[in-house]
């Protein structure tokens, strides 16, 4: 999980032409939250080098990267029963010094298994390459710096070509902060393993103009895209509340318009003698997909999350 912080402002440039359209703004966007993530982090970075024994660092493999779940709201004859699941994995291309480089991907997929057939409502496909650093040092009291990460690119995109297209791209910094329980809690691959971790990611978008035309085409053209998605998302997690291995999720985005936020909660515990947990996740508002990033929505389903 992830952090830093920037000015979210629009600057209008002339537009260029290009064989690969939004480099120029990939770029500038890039060299942004580059210079403000250094500036901001230069004296975490001053400190001590994090050290480990080398069998303690990752191998060349897959990792969970953002939560694997598997959750429905009901099931057939309901005409509105519907399966929502996460697949997200990370893959550690390089190491240099205490810095790690990853490409990952996640996909989301919304599966009607209500209608007849059970088509596939919707798939996101969210591919990113990113560098992170661990740190875990205390910086004050219990609570710690856990990890900062730089995103140069991230791309979302439901995978259809034409009016039917809806995609965008990101370039961020995020940080993570933990609070050390006084004991420690049971050790686990899925949940966190701090008493409460909070997170922050702030994004500068790019490559909206699938969306900003939808808007256009519905009659909202004094909307963008932005005021949906924002320009960034917070979140936080609390650990072993009344029982041991559970954990309370929560997520939302930041800087968008008044109004058109989305709001996601979640809960995990434990299945005993398993890596699985029972999850339930409860969504509020805007942007929960790409195809109904416009459309509020309010949903609760249950099912399982899990670790690979």
């Amino acid at each position: 999980m992830k952090f830093s912080v920037m000015a979210a402002i629009q600057i209008k440039t002339p537009s260029r032409p290009s064989i690969f359209p939004g480099a120029f703004d990939a770029v500038r966007n890039f060299r942004r939250l580059f210079f403000v993530t250094v500036f901001l982090s230069a004296s975490a970075f001053a400190l001590p080098a994090y050290s480990e024994t080398p069998s303690a660092r990752p191998g060349l493999y897959f990792t969970p990267h953002k939560l694997n779940y598997f959750i429905l709201n009901g099931l057939p004859p309901d005409d509105n029963a519907q399966v929502k699941f996460q697949i997200s994995a990370k893959f550690q291309v390089l190491e240099w010094s205490d810095y790690r480089f990853y490409f990952a991907y996640t996909q989301k997929s919304f599966w009607d298994i209500g209608k007849a057939s059970m088509p596939f409502q919707e798939n996101n496909y969210n591919p990113e390459f990113f560098i992170s650093r661990d740190f875990d040092r205390p910086i004050w009291r219990n609570f710690e710096l856990h990890e900062l990460s730089l995103g140069p690119i991230e791309h979302e995109s439901n995978g259809l070509a034409g009016s039917d297209s809806r995609s965008w791209n990101r370039t961020y910094a995020a940080s993570s902060f933990g609070l050390e329980p006084r004991k420690p809690l049971p050790e686990t691959p899925t949940l966190i393993r701090y008493r409460f971790l909070f997170s922050i990611k702030l994004w500068v978008p790019y490559g909206t103009g699938s969306e900003d035309d939808y808007l256009d085409s519905i009659g909202r053209g004094n909307e963008r895209f932005t005021d949906y998605v924002g320009w960034g998302e917070v979140g936080a997690s609390l650990r072993d509340i009344f029982f041991p291995k559970n954990q309370i999720d929560f997520k939302t985005n930041l800087f968008h318009a008044w109004g058109k936020g989305g709001y996601e909660f979640g809960y995990h515990q434990n299945i005993p003698g398993t890596d699985f947990y029972g999850y339930a996740q409860y969504w509020y508002g805007y942007n929960e997909s790409l195809d109904t990033f416009a459309v509020s929505v309010s949903h609760f389903k249950a099912g399982f999350s899990f670790f690979f």
